[in-house]
């Protein structure tokens, strides 16, 4: 999968470590089960559940090469990476 990336702060974008570029991504509201989500490094995580815990906060679950991970609490207006071909469809 790939992610676009830019030199240029978008408000669609978000900055990633690792990648030294701007990377496109979507607030963590819109996450659903199946999304793959791109965190510092380039390292690529399948959200496997997307769990509203109050008006302002979300928690996902994710799977990195074959490990579940629980509990990763996120704000809703935070912009995550994600694969540009799962942001185009």
């Amino acid at each position: 999968m790939r992610i676009e990336t830019s030199k240029i702060k978008r408000s669609n974008n978000t900055y990633l470590q690792g990648i030294a570029a701007y990377v496109t991504g979507t607030p963590a509201s819109e996450l659903k089960a199946g999304d793959h989500v791109v965190w510092n490094g380039g390292t690529l995580n399948e959200v496997t559940a997307v769990h509203d815990v109050s008006k302002c906060y979300v928690v996902i679950d994710e799977i990195e090469n074959g490990k579940q991970y629980y509990g990763r609490k996120i704000k809703k207006t935070r912009i995550i990476a994600r694969p540009i071909e799962e942001i185009r469809k």
